[in-house]
């Protein structure tokens, strides 16, 4: 043999195919090496639940045979393979983490499993998944927990929690798994490998009796990109059995992954617009993020708009447990876990409409989302908001405080992309200080597979990283390759009043103030109270600026602008100093992200008291670009505009004069009599507008808006006009169209 067994186990797997295919090493060797690693580790890990050692063997031998006769050699000739547990296998136990399922042996393989076998995969077990596959910790009652192999006492995360532990450990050199919410990518970042969680219909699911679904996916997972690419040259292509499969041969996984990131725009977003992410999971994608600049990447800390998002996850995901379970609990109501019970309950309440309102959801955030990636081609964010967490404990409760009301919240940063239908590609970060694998996301282009698996030069070379030695209380050491940037520490140059002990710029001491304690929209007072008498953003426009300033994001740093709505600058904060005077604040800004003198730096000063909860509700700020260094009143709005805009100017419930219904939601959402929800924005400037007006979605007309115009009457009766764009500018009727009287 060329290599010591005991590195072997780790080789990327297209260098395992390579010592078989050149009879280096034999299939049969090769499955031997890793039945023994099983049988080493797995005991204290439970990452593989079934093991079918007889017929591996078999197919090793028979794989032996062919290369002998010199027969061609298929991708994965010799690769021993496991399946999750959900997916069938023809004549091995398949239980799909159940109790019902304990001893069911399908009569048939998976359409995934034959795509395997038949490119020269051996099959040689089932790798543990939660009880069918619900939730991202795995655990149940046939087989109980799998742990995390860099800490045992911690979960690996899940769906397809076996399938990455298996990996971690030198236990399988591939494996397959599915991602409804996150089941590829969750435990691949907890435990330090690669997962991809592919477009929707790129891997074909056969059998299936949701063959329309368009939330779950089949996928690879592996230690390396380019182990990804080659399982998904197998997997992937057409298959007239599955109506959503993609026409693109899996062929197109073949071609060259390394390519050049020099000026390759990505938005970079640390909480994907406002999620809680724990502060040990930010700081290790901060490192990422400078790595991604050192590979010539154009990196704009900017979100994606995903708003509806978790409306549409929570009932499409609600619809599909009732659709593929929901007869089995009637059948089976004490066999369920409470928390899948709960799911497939939801399911049970919904309606029509409630499916109807989901989908017109996702076709707007759909073409959102493909509007804002024709601007960038990928978008980084967290796999999970939070480090693996204790393997007793079922879901995570709480993220930084912030309660959680289900088994799914914790899931966010995953499940929201899930619903766009965008390939999402999950790779190692790096580590926590307590020396636990972090994740990063990479979102491509609607069906750029290929593209999200260009970054495989990012594990490729994992040596030039270094490693880390992960024990588990096993038998010996694992050597493991570390991810992205553990070489980098990362500092913001020239600001390190970050890391120092807070101290103003005069020797005055102050209490602590953070960032994110001022999180929000602060809107200038004057236009906000000339707003909440008139209703009329115009008007209070005219009388008094409609200033703003806007402090997003959690992490550390935070996009930040001060706008008269004609003018604005995007900066960042990066840190809240004392100011000169006792009890004052200034916010340090850049417009680089890492500034370098003095004139990179703009202070905006404050200063306020906080109320008994500990919040600021009112701040006195001296903004230098569009308030020219002159206090104004500030209050504080919630963390989006639009909503607050809408509570004051239009939001409400309202009859006609026959009596019929009109809504307008704070989020956004218009209903009007015989016509579908649709999206709403109210119009802040008036732009040479004859009326107050608000811009409506239209996927009929060309532009895909349409205008109404509005105004409150003396008897507080709201009039509706239709409007036209006239020379780019809106002109309302005369007349209104309906006369509305709130409820």
């Amino acid at each position: 043999m060329a290599v010591a067994d005991e590195d072997l186990n780790f080789l990327p797997a297209h260098e395992m195919v390579e010592l078989v295919s050149s009879r280096k090493l034999s299939a049969t060797e090769l499955l031997e090496i890793h039945l023994a690693r099983i049988e080493q580790v797995n005991s204290k890990i439970n990452a593989i639940v079934t093991l079918d050692v007889d017929r591996a063997r078999e197919s090793s031998r028979s794989i032996d045979a062919r290369i002998a006769r010199g027969e061609p050699v298929r991708p994965l000739e010799g690769l021993p393979i496991a399946h999750k547990d959900l997916t069938l296998t023809k004549g091995l136990t398949t239980t799909f983490g159940s109790t019902l399922f304990e001893n069911f042996v399908p009569d048939q393989d998976a359409l995934i499993v034959t795509r395997l076998k038949d490119a020269g995969a051996v099959t040689i077990g089932k790798t543990n998944t939660p009880e069918f596959g619900a939730g991202s910790q795995t655990f149940n009652n046939v087989f109980g927990a799998t742990v995390n192999p860099y800490d045992c006492s911690l979960t690996c995360g899940g769906s397809s929690g076996g399938a990455a532990a298996a990996l971690a450990s030198g236990m399988i050199p591939l494996a397959d798994g599915s991602d409804l919410g996150g089941s590829l990518r969750n435990p691949a970042a907890f435990c330090n490998v690669v997962g991809l969680r592919p477009s929707t219909g790129r891997v074909p699911a056969w059998p299936t009796t949701s063959a329309w679904f368009p939330l779950s996916v089949l996928g690879p997972m592996g230690r390396t990109v380019q182990d990804i690419a080659l399982m998904m040259s197998v997997i992937s292509g057409f298959d007239d059995r599955c109506p959503i499969s993609i026409s693109e041969p899996g062929s197109i996984f073949c071609e060259q992954l390394d390519r050049d990131f020099k000026g390759v725009r990505v938005a970079w977003s640390p909480t994907l617009g406002g999620l809680p992410v724990d502060k040990q999971v930010t700081d290790v994608l901060a490192n990422a993020r400078r790595y991604l600049e050192e590979l010539g990447c154009i990196v704009d800390e900017v979100d994606p708009d995903l708003s509806g998002a978790d409306e549409i996850f929570l009932t499409l995901r609600a619809w599909h447990m009732e659709t593929t379970l929901g007869e089995l609990l009637k059948r089976h109501p004490t066999s369920f876990k409470d928390t899948l019970a709960w799911n497939i309950g939801e399911g049970f309440k919904l309606s029509g409409p409630d499916l109807g309102q989901a989908e017109r959801l996702r076709t707007s955030l759909f073409e959102r989302l493909n509007r804002f990636m024709q601007t960038y081609e990928f978008i980084i964010c967290p796999v999970t908001q939070v480090l693996p967490f204790d393997v007793t404990q079922p879901f995570v409760r709480e993220i930084n405080g912030i309660q959680l009301e289900n088994y799914l919240e914790w899931m966010k940063s995953c499940f929201q992309i899930s619903v766009t239908g965008h390939p999402a590609l999950s790779v190692p970060a790096g580590f926590s200080p307590t020396g636990l694998p972090v994740g990063m996301q990479i979102v491509g282009r609607y069906r750029d597979d290929f593209g999200v698996s260009s970054w495989g030069t990012l594990t490729s070379k994992p040596q030039s990283f270094g490693k880390i030695v992960l024990s588990c209380n096993l038998s010996e050491e694992i050597v493991v390759n570390v991810g992205l940037v553990d070489r980098v520490k990362f500092v913001i140059r020239g600001l390190l009043v970050l890391f120092l002990p807070v101290v103003g710029v005069q020797g005055v001491t102050a209490e602590r103030v953070f960032v994110n304690e001022l999180q929000g929209i602060w809107l200038e007072k004057n236009y906000l109270d000339t707003l909440k008498s008139t209703k009329s953003p115009h008007v209070a426009g005219s009388d008094a600026k409609p200033m703003l300033i806007a402090i997003r994001k959690e992490g550390r740093v935070y996009p930040y602008f001060a706008t008269d709505l004609n003018q604005a600058t995007l900066m960042i904060v990066f840190d809240v100093e004392p100011g000169e005077e006792e009890d004052t604040y200034r916010l340090v800004l850049g417009e680089r992200n890492a500034p370098t003198s003095a004139e990179d730096i703009v202070y905006v000063w404050f200063k306020g008291t906080k109320d008994a909860d500990g919040q600021f509700r009112t701040l006195e700020i001296k903004e230098p670009l569009v308030m020219k260094g002159k206090w104004a009143t500030f209050v504080r709005g919630g963390r989006e505009l639009g909503p607050i805009i809408n509570e004051i100017a239009i939001a409400g419930e309202y009859l006609d004069s026959d009596n019929k219904q009109w809504i307008f939601t704070n989020e956004g959402v218009a209903t009007f009599p015989g016509k579908s929800p649709f999206y709403y924005e109210v119009s802040l400037t008036a732009d040479g507008a004859n009326c107050d007006y608000i811009e409506a979605e239209d996927l009929q007309s060309d532009t895909g808006i349409t205008y109404y115009g509005y105004r409150w009457t003396q008897s507080s009766q709201l009039s509706l006009f239709a409007a036209t764009l006239v020379n780019d500018k809106v002109r309302c009727e005369k007349e209104p169209f309906a006369v509305l009287t709130p409820m």
